[in-house]
């Protein structure tokens, strides 16, 4: 691992160290996302169960309403909870997991149950009503012929009968079974009475009385069997809807719960990563740092047999690169000091061959003399030569471009030729379609002319006259639609051979071109070599001078050599590497005995400026090229 590490560069380590602090943030903050999405889940899912619990309640309040103030008009009230409690249900499902989809089921089912026991209620209740109405008009008939019977006096059947409304009252608002037997005893005596008393209109009355009133309580005791089922079903909802808030509440719980200790072992691992991650980072840096110090500090006390650890010549980053800088650095060092420790021995016995030339160069600066005259007088003949060719070219030149101007303009002209002929094709080609379209006109018009028999006759005449000139008309416009095409063809073969033609009329000019620049340089190139030849006179007569001078600077070349070599003492090398270093360098005897006095007399080389500029850059980029690989 801290292999792979070291061979990282250091931005790639610094981009290696950030990014996995910026994945494991994202990994927290998608942790922690997924974490409110999932709470926010628990919390719509609790809200709707709360919401179906106070559905529940309201259609409770509504149920318990209806029945106790005998109203039957909240029917619409309890419709509107029951679609809402339809609609939760239904987000609820969306929400849940098929595991407690159950829950959900039963929720979704008490809902219906408890919303048709409430529709059977109110029903009920409605027969209920309609119930009691009849059962207070057949009393009230009951009453009315007791009270005629009477004469309109209060008298005792009129008294027990007031005595059955007060039971009957009672039992209305009790639902009491001791009143209803109490009514039921009550009655069967009025009845009993009335027969006895003969009184047969009233016992009837009293007969449809009493059968109203049972159908009353018969339909008091349904509905109580139904409010029984529905307080059951109340039970059953509620402690289903308690356990499901739980449930969620316990999920939400866990969710939150599960959620921090995902982001606290994440943060964990994060620290420990990050602790471990620069750990490794700083120490593969600082390590290699610290031994390069120790090298740069060994080569500023001239300590030149130091080199880097091969640990570090081997990473592929930014410290092994500067390692093997150094490395490189320090040979070289060494070689340029080897270099300059063994040629300080060279250059004393050069600067005693330095001596000897000196004198060879001024005899050689006579022998030079007289062949500069010769080859001025030979630069002269060559310079007049050099001018007639150069007027030649220009003269060449101006034809050339005349010739190239006069192509350019007739293939212009025949381009020119060609568009007018094609614009003429497609004047032609209208006449064609006015002929055809006058041709077809002609036709219709002798259809017509039959058609008007006798007074067209003289119609249809012109009509075939007209035909005829419109099909006179498309044979000569096909005719020079011919000849127009046959005209563009030979004019676009005259446009494509002059346009052959103007390049290679452009490559003469070019080349005359060419040809006349370069006697323009070579005349330039004459003059300057004239002036050179003089000014190698001058040379000569400076060199021989430059001879003595150089005799002189040769002795103060052997004593700077002694100073060079204390100076470089200063530099710590191995025995071996200096050794060989001054056999590379040290002059053989042949190469010694080589340099004499004798010079054999020949023409020195004639260089333009232009060569001599080139030479000058070559020399330059060796150079340079050396002290970039120093």
């Amino acid at each position: 691992m801290a292999s792979k590490i070291s061979n990282l560069k250091i931005k790639h380590r610094a981009m290696l160290g950030f990014g996995l602090v910026l994945v494991l943030t994202v990994v927290v903050g998608v942790i922690g996302y997924f974490t409110i999405v999932d709470i926010q889940k628990q919390h719509q899912k609790e809200s709707l169960v709360l919401g179906l619990r106070n559905t529940f309640l309201q259609l409770r309040v509504l149920e318990q309403t209806a029945a106790s103030q005998n109203k039957v008009t909240l029917l619409a009230d309890a419709n509107d909870r029951y679609n809402n409690g339809l609609a939760m249900t239904a987000d609820l499902k969306s929400l849940v997991t098929a595991g407690n989809s159950k829950l959900v089921d039963i929720i979704d089912q008490g809902l219906t149950n408890y919303y048709s026991t409430f529709q059977k209620l109110n029903d009920a209740q409605i027969i209920k009503v309609e119930k009691l109405a009849v059962m207070e008009k057949s009393a009230d008939e009951a009453l009315t012929l007791a009270h005629k019977k009477s004469g309109g006096s209060v008298s005792a059947g009129v008294q027990h009968f007031l005595e059955l409304r007060l039971l009957e009252s009672r039992y209305v608002n009790s639902g009491n079974a001791e009143d209803y037997q109490m009514w039921q005893d009550a009655i069967d005596a009025n009845v009993d009475m009335a027969n006895q008393l003969k009184l047969n209109d009233i016992a009837k009355v009293l007969v449809v009385y009493k059968g109203s009133f049972n159908e009353y309580v018969q339909q008091v005791n349904q509905q109580a069997d139904l409010t029984a089922s529905q307080n059951i079903l109340w039970t059953e909802i509620s402690g289903v809807l308690d356990k499901s808030i739980v449930l969620i509440q316990n999920m939400a719980a866990d969710s939150v719960n599960s959620g921090i200790a995902l982001t606290f072992i994440v943060l964990v691992l994060a620290i420990i990563l990050g602790i471990v991650v620069s750990f490794l980072f700083s120490r593969s840096i600082s390590s290699g740092i610290e031994k390069g110090l120790v090298v740069a500090e060994n080569i500023s006390q001239g300590k030149l047999e130091i080199s880097a650890d091969s640990d570090l010549l081997v990473r592929k980053d930014e410290v092994g690169a500067f390692s093997r800088s150094m490395n490189d650095m320090v040979e070289k060092l060494r070689e340029v000091v080897s270099t300059i420790h063994s040629g300080s021995d060279n250059i004393l016995s050069a600067s005693l061959q330095l001596s000897s030339n000196s004198q060879q160069m001024a005899q050689g600066a006579s022998e030079q003399a007289s062949s500069a005259e010769e080859v001025s007088a030979s630069m002269e003949q060559m310079a007049a030569n050099i001018q007639q060719n150069t007027e030649n070219a220009r003269i060449a030149e101006k034809i050339t471009l005349a010739g190239a101007e006069s192509i350019t303009k007739g293939n212009a002209a025949a381009m020119e030729a060609v568009a007018a002929m094609k614009q003429i094709a497609e004047k032609v080609t209208i006449i064609t379609d006015i002929a055809f379209q006058t041709n077809i006109l002609a036709l219709n018009a002798a259809v017509e002319a039959a058609r008007a028999g006798e007074h067209g006759r003289g119609f249809a005449v012109v009509a075939a006259e007209v035909r005829k000139l419109a099909e006179r008309s498309k044979v000569s416009a096909d005719e020079i639609t011919k000849l127009t095409k046959s005209g563009v063809a030979v004019s676009e073969e005259a446009g494509r051979q002059l346009s052959s033609i103007i390049p290679e009329t452009q490559k003469n000019v070019l080349l005359i071109q060419e040809i006349a620049a370069a006697s323009i340089e070579q005349g330039v190139g004459s003059d300057q070599i004239n002036s050179a030849i003089q000014q190698l006179n001058q040379i000569t007569q400076q060199n021989a001078a430059s001879a003595e001078e150089m005799a002189t600077s040769a002795e103060e070349l052997a004593s700077q050599a002694e100073q060079l070599k204390e100076v470089i003492s200063y530099f710590q090398l191995d025995s071996n590497s200096i050794q060989r270093r001054t056999q590379l360098l040290r002059p053989t005897q042949k190469q010694q005995n080589s340099h004499g006095p004798r010079l054999k007399k020949s023409f020195p080389t004639v260089v333009t400026e232009k060569k001599r500029r080139v030479d000058i850059m070559s020399t330059k980029l060796e150079s340079d090229a050396e002290y970039t690989r120093f």
